[in-house]
């Protein structure tokens, strides 16, 4: 039963963080990277401060000031910026298909420096979520600059990392766990918005870029990283890094629903794949044994 909830809050992330691309399209019209990333983590940290935090959590935000940072650092941080800098010549495929090495990543890590335990079956889930993945975006989707792509990459390494660390954390209370990393990794990419606006790099505060921050910030971060915390004490990080392979799917949805874009063959069969891998890795994760 548990395995089957799991599975259900995995599509739910992976709907709105797949939601995130079309706000992030948006702002990105008006807004430069930095000052979407910053004010994002600003808003989802904010918003999720006002309503859970209590004077009695802050002997837990003392106690565990450190690790706390150090997440918002290497999951906010450095890698949304590096997507955001990214995005502005790495297209869409390529950047899912990049992010989408997050979940192997996260396994690699866990297994040879955490000792996590896993076994064969989950490991087959991760690869045909990944095979699927490529079937999805197609291989000629995958091209692009180096440069960006190494960002992309970096980012996912990143992640992989993050995931990890968030794992070795879970006997923290849920909500400071999602908050204070938010918090710090706001501050730690306000630098780079410091450096958009020293060069005279354009900010357009129009009511879609500003809507689509506060969308981002709320919905898709706030409330998203409430989940997949939430998701990660009930699992193991290799089963909560997998609503990552969703995201394209989502896309898709999305575009057919709001744009009328077209689905094809493969991207259905990719769905299939997708889904079949995650819900094998979910299924034998060994924490629900």
């Amino acid at each position: 039963m548990q395995s089957i909830k799991n599975f259900f809050l995995i599509l739910l992330l992976g709907t709105i963080w797949g939601l995130a691309y079309v706000f992030l399209k948006t702002a990105a019209l008006d807004l430069q990277p930095g000052m979407q990333v910053t004010f994002r983590l600003l808003i989802s940290s904010g918003f999720l401060a006002l309503i859970f935090i209590r004077p009695k959590h802050i002997k837990d935000i003392k106690e565990n000031f450190k690790p706390l940072m150090l997440l918002g650092l290497i999951n906010f941080g450095i890698p949304f910026p590096l997507i955001a800098l990214a995005a502005h010549s790495a297209n869409a495929g390529t950047m899912a298909v990049l992010n989408g090495i997050a979940p192997l990543i996260t396994l690699i890590i866990a297994v040879n420096f955490f000792a996590l335990e896993s076994n064969k079956f989950q490991i087959f889930g991760l690869v045909i979520g990944f095979f699927g993945l490529l079937i999805f975006t197609g291989y000629n989707s995958f091209h692009g600059d180096l440069f960006p792509l190494f960002l992309c990459l970096l980012a996912t390494v990143l992640f992989g990392l993050s995931n990890n660390f968030f794992g070795q954390l879970r006997h923290i209370n849920r909500f400071l766990l999602a908050i204070l990393p938010l918090f710090f990794g706001a501050i730690f990419s306000t630098p780079l918005t410091i450096y958009e606006l020293t060069i005279g790099a354009p900010n357009n505060f129009t009511f879609n870029s500003v809507g689509s921050v506060m969308m981002l910030g709320i919905i898709c971060t706030g409330i998203g990283m409430t989940g997949w915390i939430y998701l990660l004490k009930k699992t193991s990080v290799i089963v909560a890094s997998t609503p990552t392979y969703l995201v394209p799917v989502t896309g898709m949805i999305f575009g057919y629903w709001i744009l009328s874009e077209p689905i094809t063959f493969t991207m259905m069969l990719g769905t299939l794949l997708i889904l079949l891998g995650v819900w094998i890795a979910n299924y034998f994760d060994p924490r629900l044994k």
